[in-house]
């Protein structure tokens, strides 16, 4: 949005200089603050312009230009007369006003974090292991205050330097030198921040390991990959039992999300087996061949957006794999009758609608449900009665 058209006026510098010191508040005042109001007091201190009364035409003026202001398009701020002042005016911000006038003021927003991560570094003595241009020109990582993260920056080059030939997996990286934080270096971000800033880090991280749990059968027909723990422990139990089931090697695997890239590399993939030892080996060879698997392959997990997602993600290393329908055929017509939860119910409002995933199945009746109901349901939902009936 243009600004008014008095905007570079000599005579509205006053109004100008106002509009700036509410800029200059909002650098200063945390998220979390913004829940009160900010505001300014006119007076003949703050404003002396508009109480000059030799100058009637630019009080006149001046008064004009707060009064647009207050209105749209604008809506910079709300005009009310100030308590028990003559004259005196007091202005309360509108703060979804912020990035307009930031705009027309040429005064980008100021984080004091960063502020403050620049000015650590001004005066940090540089390992030569590090890219100090990388690492000036970085923004700041957060949670930990600068002087502490520089000090975990000294522990990294240590580490590397003892450890030459050592490989370390983030989480132990992370523990190491963040304080036994082991999670802070979970952010990719700031995985991409410490190699850009430390490049030979590159050859000192290993991949975490990913964990497959797999209860094979004796006679297996099919493979079922399963998205939650609780229900990949129950149904081994119902294994036997459960007709859908007694043929199915089933895989469970916390981190098939965001690893199926690499839950088919011997060097990344360890396998924990249970039930029909006897086939471990046939199950180990073909899960790990570089072509098609021989046996059919499902996924059963959430009836969301996620759950959907770990479907497309799948399918590119498994390119056959299908949405099990056992599984979710008792699921799809509950939420047709209205069960399931809404995503702010259920914290699940950061999920995303996936495009089309390739699975027939999926795109062709659960991704149009979920659209059309705008629920989700938990695969824990499903009872033993409902997967009999599946037969």
């Amino acid at each position: 949005m243009h600004p008014p058209v008095w905007f570079q006026d000599s005579a509205a510098k006053p109004i100008v200089e106002v509009l700036r010191w509410f800029i200059v508040q909002l650098n200063n005042i945390e998220p979390e603050q913004r829940r009160r109001p900010l505001t300014r007091k006119l007076t003949a201190r703050t404003l002396p312009a508009l109480f000059d009364f030799g100058r009637a035409d630019d009080i006149n003026f001046l008064k004009e230009t707060l009064q647009e202001l207050a209105e749209s398009p604008y809506s910079i701020w709300t005009l009310s007369p100030a308590r028990g002042s003559d004259g005196e005016i007091t202005l309360t911000f509108h703060y979804a006003a912020e990035p307009i006038l930031r705009e027309w003021l040429s005064m980008p927003r100021v984080d004091p974090a960063q502020q403050a991560w620049l000015a650590a570094l001004e005066t940090w003595p540089t390992p030569a292991e590090l890219d100090s241009d990388a690492l000036r020109s970085s923004s700041y990582p957060g949670i930990y205050p600068p002087n502490d993260l520089l000090t975990a920056l000294t522990r990294l080059v240590a580490l590397v330097q003892q450890n030459d030939n050592e490989k370390i997996t983030w989480r132990r990286l992370s523990a190491h030198c963040f304080w036994g934080d082991s999670k802070y270096l979970d952010s990719i971000t700031r995985q991409q921040w410490l190699l850009n800033v430390c490049p030979q880090l590159q050859t000192h991280i290993e991949s975490r390991t990913l964990l497959l749990n797999v209860f094979l059968v004796d006679a297996p027909q099919a493979i079922l990959l399963i998205e939650n723990q609780d229900t990949f422990c129950w149904l081994m139990k119902l294994s036997k039992e459960v007709d859908a089931l007694r043929h199915l090697h089933l895989v469970y695997s916390q981190g098939f999300m965001g690893s199926a890239q690499r839950s088919r590399d011997a060097r990344a993939v360890q396998f924990m087996y249970q039930g029909s030892a006897a086939n471990a080996q046939a199950f180990h060879a073909q899960w790990l061949q570089d072509t098609e698997l021989e046996l059919p392959i499902f996924f059963w997990g959430d009836l969301d957006y996620a759950g959907m997602s770990i479907i497309k993600s799948l399918r590119q290393v498994f390119p056959g794999l299908t949405a099990w329908k056992p599984g979710y055929q008792p699921m799809l017509a509950a939420l047709r009758e209205g069960a399931g939860h809404t995503p702010e119910q259920a914290g699940k409002t950061a999920q995303l609608l996936p495009e089309a995933t390739g699975c027939e199945y999926t795109d062709q009746w659960l991704l149009p449900a979920l659209i059309e109901t705008g629920r989700f349901i938990d695969q824990e939902w499903i009872t033993r009665r409902m997967l009999a009936c599946q037969g």
